[in-house]
């Protein structure tokens, strides 16, 4: 490996060159010479004061020190890829001070050994070429289901994780990559199935999603289907691998049902795309032939899975994505085609064969740390706050479909099913708003999405969730007529949840005590705050069902209050049924029946009018309009299953 050459006195460079050094990755890099004394100088420290910078040899800061020195004198890529406004100063200082302050408890100095140590492996691995080879090698003899190409670690093919706590379903990634010089892990291929309720579920599609550790993470566009059905955890009627001429099975073949999709030979590998795929995808594989066929063969799988994606197949039966020049509503309208031909989709078309449970990861934790984390808590706070606020969410797209069939029936359970069957102008208006609505589908569209969560040390300080989106739409799709136009669309909007900490695991006894009797509540209340940005643009078909909207809920209302008033008349007569004739009572009916039939005669004929007129008059102003709309308020979470049965433990960090 060879040092960079120290540039000339004689040779000048311009302003504009210092300007794109000063916006390399690697800021104020520690140029050869200086290198080599601070680490002589780091070398005499520990010959001279043996003693005194023992501790700080066995602890892996001095090692790690020189390395880091040794890869910024020399260039090499593992610095090179910092972040920007980082440097090997910062590094370095960084990384002492931590030494420092660990080094005051004998606890925290142990601690700091088992973290620094495995960096130095890591570090070696980053700056040599021929200790990368040789570990890439061994690896791929001994793990011979992972892949092992230049600094990246690749398996594909993992089981299904089996959702059975509070929820039931099932989480698929197809496979993951990790990238050790930038610290990024890749999901490939997330495929997504829960229930919702005992007669509904939702199938979420992702292509790959970015967690970049302790920086974020990064999703790409989400698509997802509501469908009017229980989602169903069957792995037992897959079809049995194949076993090649070694009696091993195959890698494509080992887990999944469908051998065909996800089967990667080299003859089936699709042809090269000019689309990047994975971290790192633009270098190029150099080095021995293994190497080269590893590349090859990584590539070549994620190639397969991205041919094979839900998502891309209904794209490209859609006729492919628009330009990224397009309109934002060309986008929409893609996206909403997309959902509606992902209805037609298995909710998890790439089942494994084999799956774990939540329940029985959780059960692998040993029983000395499930102790440690019961009696104190602040462990779990002290380790979800920097994970919580170091790993931002940022999604690029959601768009979720349910079918209009099913939101009619929906409408019609949940408003019109109380109501006589026999009110001819209920029956009107109900088939008017479901007649806009049972032969379409609808997309829920929200662009730009980005979460936070913030978990405090302190268990006095509650939770807050935070979630924005820069834009939201509503799409209609016709599948009879294929067109697809925007019923609503908004601004943008956000949302902040508030909870109290004592949710939290091992947090029982921050738990509010249990009310002595039955007619009080054991609940908690979690606040919730949301805002709509305007304008806000209605389709002139979604103004004609809003109208029809309003107008059956006044007709309903009126429906209402009539019968109030004639419980009340019938509780009268019977109370004074002694004083009172057969025929009052009689009269009292036919009297009622003639107001009523009145009253939404009236209504009818000049009312219905004037709401559909007042409906787009509203319409047109929200197209204007600017500023936002919220709600703010709480709701309440049963907290039967969280108090703890029996006596607490003693909690020592609480």
């Amino acid at each position: 490996m060879t040092a960079a050459p120290i540039m000339s006195r004689d040779k000048k460079v311009g302003p504009q060159k210092r300007q794109d050094a000063s916006k390399d990755g690697s800021t104020s890099p520690i140029g050869p010479v200086s290198a080599l004394l601070y680490a002589f100088a780091a070398v005499c420290l520990l010959v001279l004061f043996p003693h005194q910078t023992r501790p700080w040899l066995y602890s892996g800061c001095a090692p790690l020190t020189l390395l880091i020195l040794y890869g910024s004198a020399t260039r090499a890529h593992a610095f090179q890829s910092t972040p920007p406004g980082t440097s090997p100063w910062s590094t370095l200082a960084f990384l002492n001070i931590v030494y420092l302050v660990t080094s005051t408890s004998r606890l925290q100095y142990h601690c700091f050994q088992v973290v620094c140590w495995p960096c130095i492996g890591v570090t070696i691995l980053l700056l040599s070429p021929t200790a990368a080879n040789v570990a890439r090698r061994v690896f791929r003899k001994v793990l011979t289901r992972g892949h092992f190409v230049q600094d990246r670690i690749a398996a594909f093919n993992p089981p299904a994780l089996h959702l059975d706590m509070g929820m039931q379903g099932l989480v698929v990634v197809r496979g993951w990559t990790f990238e050790m010089s930038s610290l990024t892990v890749v999901a490939h291929g997330v495929e997504v199935a829960f229930n919702i309720t005992e007669k509904m579920h939702i199938a979420l599609y992702c292509d790959e999603i970015v967690i970049r550790i302790f920086r974020g993470v990064n999703i790409n566009p989400v698509h997802g289907v509501l469908k009017q059905e229980q989602f169903e955890i069957d792995l037992k009627n897959l079809k049995q691998p194949e076993i090649d001429e070694d009696g091993k099975e195959p890698l494509e073949s080992t887990n999944y049902a469908f051998d065909d999709v996800d089967y990667c030979g080299p003859e089936n590998i699709p042809p090269e795309s000019d689309k990047k795929i994975g971290p790192g995808a633009s270098r190029k594989a150099t080095g021995p032939t293994a190497d080269s066929r590893a590349q090859d063969r990584y590539d070549g799988i994620l190639r397969r899975i991205q041919a094979t994606s839900p998502v891309q197949q209904s794209i490209d039966e859609a006729g492919g994505a628009p330009s990224d020049d397009a309109e934002p509503l060309e986008h929409q309208k893609h996206r909403a085609s997309t959902c509606e031909r992902l209805e037609n989709v298995l909710s998890v078309p790439h089942r494994p064969r084999r799956s774990i449970k939540i329940s029985s990861i959780f059960d692998l934790i040993p029983t000395w740390l499930r102790r440690l984390f019961a009696r104190t808590p602040f462990l779990l706070r002290l380790i979800l706050m920097p994970v919580s606020y170091l790993h931002p969410t940022k999604i690029a797209v959601v768009a979720i479909s349910a079918s209009g069939s099913w939101l009619a029936d929906l409408l019609k359970e949940k408003v019109y099913s109380k109501y006589s069957e026999d009110r001819d102008d209920i029956k009107q208006l109900e088939q008017s708003v479901t007649d806009w609505m049972i032969d379409a589908t609808f997309c829920l569209d929200l662009a730009d999405i980005q979460g936070l969560a913030q978990v405090s040390i302190r268990s006095s300080q509650d939770i807050v969730a935070s979630c924005s989106c820069a834009s939201g739409a509503v799409m209609r799709a016709e599948p009879k007529t294929g067109e697809v136009a925007p019923a609503l669309r908004v601004e943008g909007g956000d949302a902040t949840i508030t909870l109290p900490s004592y949710l939290l695991p091992v947090h029982e006894h921050l738990l509010p005590p249990k009310p002595d009797s039955d007619s009080e509540e054991d609940t908690a209340t979690i606040e919730l705050s949301t805002h709509l940005s305007f304008p806000a643009i209605l389709d002139s078909t979604m103004v004609d069902f809003v109208a029809e909207l309003v107008d059956s809920a006044i007709v309903m209302q009126i429906e209402d209050v009539d019968g109030e008033d004639a419980q009340k008349s019938s509780t009268s007569g019977n109370a004074l049924k002694r004083a009172q004739a057969k025929v009052a009572g009689q009269a009292q009916d036919v009297r009622d029946a003639i107001k009523k039939g009145m009253k939404k005669a009236a209504f009818s004929a000049s009312n219905a009018d004037q709401i559909a007129k007042l409906v787009r008059t509203i319409a047109q102003k929200l197209e204007t309009m600017q500023g936002d709309v919220g709600y703010s308020g709480s709701m309440s979470v049963p907290l039967a299953g969280f108090h703890a049965d029996g006596e607490l433990p003693k909690k020592l960090l609480s």
